[in-house]
């Protein structure tokens, strides 16, 4: 899986991408995690042309029960970059599950306020809860890292 997210030339990769949405389902995590990440560059390097559903089928991975916490993260990394709606709405609806993710996934949600509250700063009052409960983490890097997206 991390050899083929490298992999520059869609007629090498186009037959293997069955086999990669495949793997979103595979017992081992580390699998997952490496397989959700391939998905994210592929639809980055490649657009909607190799992998039109790409941002659903990382919808679908983060909604499901049995997704360890780094492929949650690898998949919400993609929403973020690729289809940052999807993001948002996914973090409205589970606003309050956050701190169940990860620190890996809280600082990921971190950004992606900053990064939506500096382009429409009218946005702000969406996050503000999520970003105070994540100031009450038991991660150090969590709290630190909320208190300076309050902040900016």
């Amino acid at each position: 899986m991390r050899f083929i997210a490298k992999i520059q030339d869609a007629e090498i990769l186009e037959p293997l991408i069955p086999t990669v949405k495949q793997n979103l389902t595979y017992k081992h995590q580390y699998v997952k995690k490496y397989a959700a990440l391939c998905i994210f560059h592929i639809h980055r390097n490649f657009g909607s042309h190799l992998l039109p559903d790409g941002p659903e089928l990382m919808e679908n991975l983060i909604v499901a029960p049995e997704t360890d916490m780094a492929a949650r993260r690898n998949a919400f990394l993609m929403l973020c970059n690729e289809a940052e709606d999807l993001a948002i709405e996914f973090l409205v609806n589970n606003m309050e599950e956050i701190g169940k993710f990860g620190d890996g996934f809280c600082l990921q949600v971190l950004e992606l306020t900053r990064k939506v509250c500096r382009k429409d700063p009218s946005q702000k009052s969406r996050f503000i809860r999520c970003v105070f409960m994540m100031l009450q983490s038991n991660s150090a890097a969590v709290s630190y890292e909320a208190a300076w997206t309050l902040v900016s």
